[in-house]
């Protein structure tokens, strides 16, 4: 039997306390570069340089869901140079690791910080800050929902 979707929303103030956490994971690094994975890491990263030294800042855009459908591949928009090396690379969520698995590819020398994790995903990144279950479905504030 499959198991009932469980929706989390989550606050501006564990987005905050996430970013923070990652930051303090982050700042030993000394990155050169952070990039966010657009759409999700966009406020994310923009909350972790803010707590960083380093500024500079690029943006990958892709996208591996439609609404809430997992695609088959990944669609790049806007792609960053090189392998990563340096370079941090930070989105909202890693659910499956799908996203994280194709940007590790692409990217091999690049650290993956995501805010939160899944179960199937944790295994695709480097550093997190919170895990919640396989089976939730998690809102970020910034996401705009139908009533």
């Amino acid at each position: 039997m499959a198991s009932e979707v469980q929706m989390i929303y989550l606050s501006w103030q564990d987005i905050m306390d996430a970013a923070v956490d990652v930051a303090d994971k982050i700042r030993p690094l000394n990155p050169k570069g952070i990039i966010a994975v657009a759409r999700g890491g966009l406020i994310p990263v923009g909350l972790v340089s803010e707590l960083l030294p380093n500024r500079n800042v690029h943006v990958i855009s892709m996208a591996t869901y439609d609404d809430k459908v997992q695609r088959e591949t990944a669609e790049f928009f806007v792609e960053a140079e090189g392998d990563g090396e340096g370079m941090v690379i930070i989105d909202d969520l890693s659910d499956t690791g799908n996203s994280y698995c194709i940007l590790r590819s692409k990217y091999p020398k690049a650290h993956f910080v995501t805010l939160f994790i899944k179960p199937k995903g944790k295994n695709f990144v480097d550093m997190y800050s919170k895990e919640f279950p396989q089976n939730s479905w998690l809102v970020f504030p910034w996401e705009l929902t139908e009533e």
